[in-house]
Formats: C-alpha cells, sequence, structure tokens
C-alpha cells in the first residue's frame, strides 16, 4: 500500500515560519498578552491549571502553556497534555 507520512506539530510550526515566513513569536507575545496577569496565579501555585477567556482555553502547567482549547471547552484530564 502507500505510505502516508505523519507530520508533527513541531514540523508544521517550522514549516510556517521558515517556509511562509510566520512570525511565531508575535503569537507567543500575544498569548502571554491574553493570559499574562491570570496565569501568574496558577504558575506560583503551581501544576496544572487552565485560564478561560473569549479567544480560548489556555492549558498550563506551571509556568508552560501547553495547549489551547476552543472557546468554552473544558480543560482536559489527559496527562500527555500536560508535558
Amino acid at each position: 500500500g502507500i505510505m502516508i507520512l505523519h507530520i508533527t506539530d513541531h514540523a508544521v510550526l517550522r514549516y510556517l515560519e521558515r517556509v511562509h515566513g510566520v512570525d511565531t513569536e508575535m503569537f507567543r507575545t500575544a498569548i502571554r498578552h491574553e493570559i499574562g496577569a491570570s496565569a501568574a496565579v496558577g504558575v506560583v501555585v503551581g501544576g496544572p491549571f487552565s485560564v478561560k477567556t473569549a479567544t480560548g482555553v489556555y492549558v498550563c502547567n506551571g509556568a508552560n502553556v501547553v495547549t489551547v482549547l476552543r472557546p468554552g471547552a473544558r480543560m482536559p484530564l489527559r496527562a500527555d497534555l500536560l508535558k
């Protein structure tokens, strides 16, 4: 059969940056501005937490934003998302 390549999220990110010139730092800055004050409390407390805004649900583990869900979504309990 035909082999179908799996394209990782990392590869897609680098493709967007290097082939299409997408400024990912701009998006990192936007996320920091979106959740900065709210996330500060969670970072101090530590462990997994989420920050809900009008634009999405930002899932964090300590000082790391590990994923972003659609607005109104519930924080996943999947441990693999908190790595």
